[in-house]
């Protein structure tokens, strides 16, 4: 399914990022992670993250964008981090050409074009690491910060319950990128 959610990518010029309400730091890691991504590896490609306000503690990740919703006709959404409809942020993510959901939540519930579910997963950000890993795309630190700080915050630093040698693999990738650690903690 990741070389699917890659092509679509590919295929637009517009991507617009949702996420879910009352944004924690795997949501905004994820957000922002998978902005930055594609942004780094496809610089062409205009992308945007939308939502309500980002919670200070999680500032230094990124900012909203504000877009106009004349442009969503076009372009491929992304949904992540948000089980069902009435959480996302931003109702227009609906007005997408195309949709394509990726989330780790055990009550899902299906929408989107294309539904990545991965509900054995601790953290959405280990989803987009693995995706980015699969699809060997350059993660830079700031894609790499903004992951792990996902990557810990909704595995309570490792803690909790599904936290995996996976996660772990995850958690190399993005520290051997050179991100600091400390400073995210």
């Amino acid at each position: 399914m990741f070389k699917e959610i890659l092509e679509k990518i590919k295929e637009f010029d517009t991507i617009i990022i949702h996420r879910h309400l009352r944004p924690d730091g795997d949501c905004i890691g994820s957000q922002f992670g998978l902005k930055y991504l594609i942004e780094d590896n496809f610089p062409e490609k205009k992308v945007y993250a939308v939502g309500d306000q980002i919670p200070d503690y999680l500032s230094f990740i990124g900012k909203n964008d504000e877009i106009n919703a004349d442009i969503y006709s076009e372009s491929l959404v992304i949904v992540v981090d948000t089980s069902v409809k009435n959480r996302i942020c931003d109702e227009r993510y609906a007005l997408g050409k195309y949709i394509i959901k990726i989330d780790h939540h055990d009550d899902s519930e299906e929408f989107g074009d294309i539904i990545c579910v991965k509900n054995e997963e601790p953290a959405n950000c280990q989803i987009i690491t693995e995706f980015a890993v699969a699809n060997n795309l350059n993660i830079s630190k700031k894609a790499a910060t903004a992951l792990y700080t996902g990557l810990v915050t909704d595995t309570g630093r490792f803690q909790f319950r599904g936290v995996s040698q996976a996660t772990f693999n995850a958690a190399g990738v993005l520290i051997n990128t050179g991100i600091d650690v400390d400073n995210i903690y």
